[in-house]
Formats: structure tokens, C-alpha cells, sequence
């Protein structure tokens, strides 16, 4: 039947298509959803490093406005200074600017008297900064922190140091800084000696061997390892985006364009066949039609057909063209059949005006 051979050729030209479209998406999304995610990673840690300065740049600021008050000043200047009034300062300055840890070292005492071995090698490097900020790495009991400590200048003799201020800063200011959506991506804090200092999560030994090189976007077969460097400071933040994370959205993108395809193909196949099958069914109503009017010669009546008298395409401008075309050999029918009749009653009429004298 030459319908079911349209209706094939159809569907196998949808389906070569559809094929060529799936591997045309497959192909672009995985590049382009790769690069995509890769953008992302990179403008996540530029943020974060940027949200770290400006925060860091709080604390300094902070700390600046500390060690000018009176209160701080006097308390160095005194040659003998008030351990009692140093605690109170630390405490009142630790709760308003809600510090981690808030100390106070003052110049009048020796500084060998601090016990602590930490606190003393910090006071050294403070003072061998020459009044800028040192910024390290402290030890708390919920684990590292970032800490600021600087040289404390008399006001009045920017000569004299009065003493040292040293403040950590909550572990939550650097936690606070990896997005809690991130699931997919290990974040990381590195130092300018090349150690994590802070992890979003547990990192291997042979990923933190990555981390040692300073290109941007490197890795291996495995992983992709983005940074960004701190504003103002040595350190890096790292974003490790595992390969596989990318290769399992790019296998859903597949799944999922492969399933859309089929139900396109499906509802192809279906649209195409209602729509063959109701032609052949109206087509072959027609033709029946036009035999039992040509080869039985049947009414006009009989041959009307509300199916195709529906029909606004081809086959109903056929139809109507057909009942057309019949009705006027009907008529035409009509008119020789009368025609004929009323010439064989002339005939007769005549014949019998004929016969009648002689009767």
C-alpha cells in the first residue's frame, strides 16, 4: 500500500533525524556544560577571596581604631602597668568587636615573662614587622584561625612602642566563607609555604600534591584544581572540582535527551500513522464511492458521506467535486432520458393520427 510505504519513509527520516540531533546535544553540552562549570568554580573562589580581604581589612581597621582610644594608651603608657586593667580591656574588647581571642602584651613588662613559647615567637616577629600587620595562623580549640597582631605606637611619639596587640579571629569568619551548597567542590586555603591551612573537607594526600603548582586550572585525569589569589597577601584559595562530578551531569543531560527523543520519535510514529490511516480510510471511502456510482449506479443519496464532507483537505475538495460532477450527469441523465421520452410520444402521436382515418 502506498500510504504504508509513506508512512515508513516518514518515520525513518524522523528518527535519522532525531538520532543526528541527540549526538549534535550530547556533544555540545558536554563541552559547553563543562567550560559552564568551570566558569562557575572560578567566579565562586574569586569571590571568596575577595570576601576574605574585605574581611581582613575589617579586623585592621578594627584594630586601628583599639589602639588609639585612651584607654589602651593609658594603660601602656603607666610604667607600671595594671594586670587586672589589662584583662578588663581585653575582655571589653573582645566582646564588642566579638573576637575570638583578644590579647594585650605591654612594652613596660619584659617581654621574656610571657611563658607561653608561641606568644613570645609572635612577639618577635611583631616587632620585627616595623609596625605593619603580621597575619598568621593561630591554633583554637574548634581548630586554625587567622590571627592579627601589630606593634602598639605611642600616639604622641610614633618612636615608642607601648606594647602589642594580638587578635584571632572566629574559625566561623573562614567557614563563612565556603558556599554550604558546594558538595560538589573541595575548597581550600593555602598558605606562602604551600600548606592547607583550611579545607572545606577531608583532602587526600595525592590531591594536596596538585596544589603545589601555581597554574591555573591544572590537574590530572582525575580532578580540577582552580585558584585565586588573596588581595595583599600570599595566600591562595583553591577550589578541586572532581572530573566525575562533570561526567555525571553530562551522563544525565544524555539520559535525559535520550528519553525526550524517544517520546518524540513515539509521538511521531503515532501522529504519523492517525494521520495515514485516516486518510487511507477517507481516501478509500471515496473511491468505493466513485465505483458503486460508475459500476452500480446507485443514487446520489447513497453516496453521501458525513466522514468526508467533514474533510478540509484534498480529499474533501475530491469529494465535493465528485457529488458535483454526479449530480450534474444525473441531471444531464434527466434531461436526455425526458428528452427522448417526449420524442417517442411525438412519434406515437403521430403514428396514431396516422392509423386513426382509417378507422
Amino acid at each position: 500500500m502506498i500510504w504504508k510505504k509513506n508512512l515508513i519513509i516518514q518515520l525513518t527520516i524522523s528518527i535519522i533525524a532525531i538520532i543526528i540531533i541527540i549526538s549534535v546535544v550530547n556533544f555540545e553540552s558536554h563541552s559547553t556544560f563543562s567550560e559552564l562549570t568551570s566558569d562557575v568554580v572560578q567566579n565562586n573562589i574569586d569571590i571568596m577571596s575577595n570576601s576574605l580581604n574585605y574581611r581582613l581589612s575589617w579586623v585592621k581597621q578594627s584594630i586601628l581604631n583599639i589602639i588609639i582610644t585612651d584607654d589602651i594608651q593609658s594603660a601602656l603608657i603607666s610604667q607600671e602597668p595594671n594586670a587586672s586593667e589589662l584583662e578588663r580591656l581585653e575582655s571589653h574588647y573582645r566582646k564588642e568587636y566579638k573576637f575570638y581571642e583578644f590579647h594585650l602584651y605591654s612594652a613596660r613588662k619584659n617581654y621574656e615573662d610571657v611563658l607561653n613559647p608561641e606568644e613570645h615567637d609572635l612577639i618577635e616577629q611583631v616587632l620585627k614587622n616595623n609596625g605593619r600587620f603580621l597575619i598568621s595562623w593561630g591554633k583554637t580549640s574548634e581548630g586554625e584561625c587567622i590571627q592579627l597582631s601589630k606593634s602598639i605606637y605611642n600616639v604622641n611619639n610614633h618612636d615608642e612602642i607601648l606594647g602589642v596587640i594580638s587578635v584571632k579571629i572566629s574559625p566561623n569568619y573562614i567557614t563563612g566563607l565556603f558556599p554550604s551548597y558546594a558538595y560538589s567542590e573541595m575548597y581550600a586555603i593555602i598558605d606562602e609555604n604551600h600548606h592547607i591551612r583550611y579545607s572545606s573537607t577531608f583532602i587526600k594526600s595525592e590531591i594536596a600534591d596538585l596544589l603545589l603548582t601555581d597554574a591555573p586550572r591544572a590537574g590530572n585525569n582525575d580532578y580540577n584544581i582552580f585558584f585565586s589569589k588573596v588581595p595583599g597577601l600570599d595566600w591562595k584559595l583553591v577550589a578541586i572540582s572532581p572530573k566525575s562530578i562533570i561526567q555525571e551531569y553530562n551522563r544525565r543531560i544524555s539520559y535525559v535527551v535520550s528519553l525526550v527523543s524517544l517520546f518524540l520519535i513515539l509521538a511521531i510514529c503515532i501522529a504519523n500513522y492517525t494521520a495515514s490511516s485516516s486518510l487511507f480510510h477517507s481516501t478509500k471511502t471515496l473511491v468505493n464511492n466513485i465505483n458503486n456510482y460508475t459500476q452500480n449506479g446507485c443514487s446520489i443519496d447513497a453516496l453521501v458521506s458525513e466522514k468526508l464532507q467533514a474533510e478540509r483537505g484534498e480529499i474533501g475538495q475530491l469529494y465535493n467535486s465528485f457529488l458535483k460532477m454526479a449530480t450534474t450527469i444525473d441531471h444531464l441523465i434527466d434531461q436526455v432520458y425526458m428528452t427522448e421520452i417526449r420524442k417517442r410520444d411525438a412519434e406515437l402521436s403521430a403514428l396514431q393520427a396516422q392509423i386513426n382515418p382509417h378507422f
